[in-house]
């Protein structure tokens, strides 16, 4: 019982601490009201990349934590993915979102800084299995059409992982003009066993048209 105990105090520990540097919110256009029963097209919302990245753009997550036989510490909480400010360097604007990093989207797809580098974070357009490294991990494309369920609706989305030489592991599910739908973060036990840490599912969202 003492080990159980230990063993959830833990995990809310990890997960308090993961919220402060998040994906994979998180990590990730604004979309017209969802029928939860079909998948979904982007909106038509214009934004000047994949990641609708303008100040007082927000998304509300339900942020549920694991133990690490799968068990739910507890019910799921709101956590809330602001863009509270942008500054330019060397003529591009980067976006500040709350709890997180700098990012900007260009060209080639969402890129965020990490200590005091950019890095590409999440290639846009891609193709299945392209694969590239950073300082953040290894990144895979896994699926360009993963169906995800979340809280606000049902959507087609980009499913990257983010594998680190740590053992961490991080699911993004990625809409263009949308943002992360969902992120899944994975641990390892002491024995090498890898299971699911939290969630994180999109449930609500403010966004702006530029």
């Amino acid at each position: 019982m003492i080990h159980v105990s230990y063993q959830r105090y833990s995990m809310k520990k990890s997960s308090c601490l993961f919220r402060l540097a998040v994906v994979a919110l998180f990590l990730l256009g604004g979309c017209g009201k969802n029928d939860e029963s079909s998948v979904f097209s982007p909106p038509a919302v214009v934004v000047s990349g994949p990641f609708p990245l303008k100040v007082g753009n927000s998304w509300t997550y339900k942020l549920t934590s694991f133990d690490t036989s799968g068990i739910a510490l507890g019910a799921p909480e709101d956590f809330i993915y602001r863009v509270t400010e942008d500054t330019t360097v060397f003529n591009e604007k980067w976006y500040y979102l709350s709890g997180a990093l700098y990012y900007i989207d260009r060209s080639d797809g969402v890129w965020r800084v990490l200590n005091g580098t950019p890095v590409l974070f999440l290639k846009y357009p891609a193709t299945v299995n392209d694969s590239y490294s950073s300082t953040l991990g290894k990144i895979r494309v896994i699926s360009t059409g993963a169906t995800i369920t979340v809280p606000k609706g049902t959507y087609s989305c980009y499913q990257y992982r983010l594998s680190q030489a740590n053992g961490s592991q991080y699911d993004y599910y990625f809409l263009e003009g949308i943002g992360f739908v969902r992120i899944d973060v994975f641990e390892q036990t002491l024995g090498g066993r890898t299971y699911i840490m939290s969630t994180y599912e999109l449930a609500g969202y403010v966004i702006n048209e530029n």
